[in-house]
């Protein structure tokens, strides 16, 4: 049995953070009814942005990524009769998914307090750009903006004094996702104790600045991103050009541990224990760090990166060569361990598409094929006949466009 067998969860939600949440608790079991307006979420439109192919309402790889394993119904929240349709699935549900802004949540009477005064055991989770507080509160907020720019992460990632780094599209949402799937099923456990729902606030910003938290909590130290690799602070968690121009990434932290070893290894025996260079806060006291860069540098261009992986792994280094994504996609190590899956397609094409980060064992590998996400309004008949709907109401709402169908 999967964990959140049991649980309903109507995913209001739009774009990519909250909707991943539903499909995080959609695979640990839970029934997620995705409900869209007519035009259905905009981020049905997303590949674009990367690339990934978008070949048909039912072949949708980049909106799968985000709405995996649910159910797929239309309603107009601003007809009477489609409103009147989502009050009689909350009296049951479990989970409400938002991402809208609360001014537009509240004239559609969905707001937190309202949600909470009606139906007291629903969860109410929410993502929202920049928090429930402060100026920026009722800005809208995406993972490029709230989470990217303002967060400090698009700033500090390049090299000094360079243009500033390519974004991935959804690195903010996708992280955010996961936090907001912790604070629900948190909110669920909390509810078995009290008998009351609880609400759950994920922020784009707030998550940006908490994964990027050593570098906000340098600043107090002194601490400036982006910085050169040049002059790297920490000499061995740093990245280095290999002869066959390929770079290696190390992590060798704390520093003070590994000085010694990365010296005997790259033929500095000259330099083990020296007191130049051996201790990590005289090292930074006396503005050495450049100089064992290049120290290194100047090594590490000798030899390919697979000699100096070899090298490194045997004397138990961290160090990774820096991979691009066709590489990625190409690892045996992304197939075996099933963070990459094939899935096929109504069509009969298979599209590569990622599994979530967490693994519970009880819900194992979900299966993907035949729980792509399909067209607007696709299971609304069958949720509804599940509400207790006849097919005459169904056909008589639908012709009030109070659903699709």
């Amino acid at each position: 049995m999967k964990p959140l067998e049991g649980i309903t969860v109507l995913d209001m939600s739009q774009f990519v953070a909250a909707p991943t949440c539903g499909r995080i608790l959609a695979e640990w079991g839970a029934n997620v009814i995705k409900i869209e307006t007519a035009k259905g979420d905009p981020s049905r439109l997303n590949g674009t942005m990367a690339k990934i192919p978008i070949l048909g309402d039912d072949e949708n790889p980049c909106f799968d990524s985000n709405n995996l394993c649910k159910k797929f119904i239309s309603i107009d929240l601003k007809n009477p009769q489609g409103h009147a349709v989502l009050e009689r699935m909350m009296d049951t549900a479990d989970v409400l998914l938002m991402s809208i802004r609360p001014a537009s949540a509240k004239r559609l009477g969905l707001d937190w307090e309202s949600v909470h005064a009606r139906w007291p055991r629903i969860v109410y989770a929410s993502s929202i750009g920049f928090g429930e507080e402060g100026p920026m509160k009722d800005v809208a907020g995406y993972d490029y903006t709230a989470f990217g720019a303002r967060g400090g992460l698009i700033g500090s990632m390049g090299q000094l004094g360079e243009a500033p780094a390519n974004f991935i599209p959804a690195f903010g949402d996708y992280t955010t996702a996961i936090a907001m799937a912790l604070g629900t099923v948190t909110a669920l456990f909390g509810r078995e104790r009290s008998g009351e729902g609880d609400k759950v606030t994920a922020s784009l910003y707030n998550a940006a600045m908490y994964v990027m938290g050593y570098a906000v909590m340098g600043v107090e130290g002194g601490m400036e991103y982006p910085f050169s690799r040049k002059d790297a602070p920490t000499p061995t968690a740093n990245s280095y050009p290999c002869s066959d121009g390929r770079w290696i990434q190390f992590c060798a932290t704390p520093y003070n541990n590994f000085y010694n070893k990365i010296m005997k290894i790259i033929g500095r025996e000259d330099l083990v224990d020296s007191p130049l260079y051996c201790d990590h806060v005289t090292l930074q006291k006396t503005n050495r760090c450049a100089e064992l860069v290049s120290i290194i540098e100047e090594k590490m261009v000798c030899r390919t990166s697979d000699e100096w992986i070899e090298a490194f792994r045997e004397a138990d280094i961290p160090c990774e060569k820096i991979a691009s994504f066709q590489e990625l996609v190409a690892d045996e190590q992304s197939w075996a361990s099933h963070a990459l899956r094939k899935v096929r397609y109504p069509s009969g094409n298979t599209h590569t598409l990622i599994s979530i980060p967490v693994k519970l064992n009880s819900a194992g590998w979900p299966e993907y094929e035949g729980n792509t996400a399909r067209r607007i309004g696709y299971h609304t008949k069958e949720v509804l006949a599940g509400y207790g709907y006849s097919d005459e109401e169904i056909r008589a709402l639908a012709e009030t466009n109070a659903i699709v169908i």
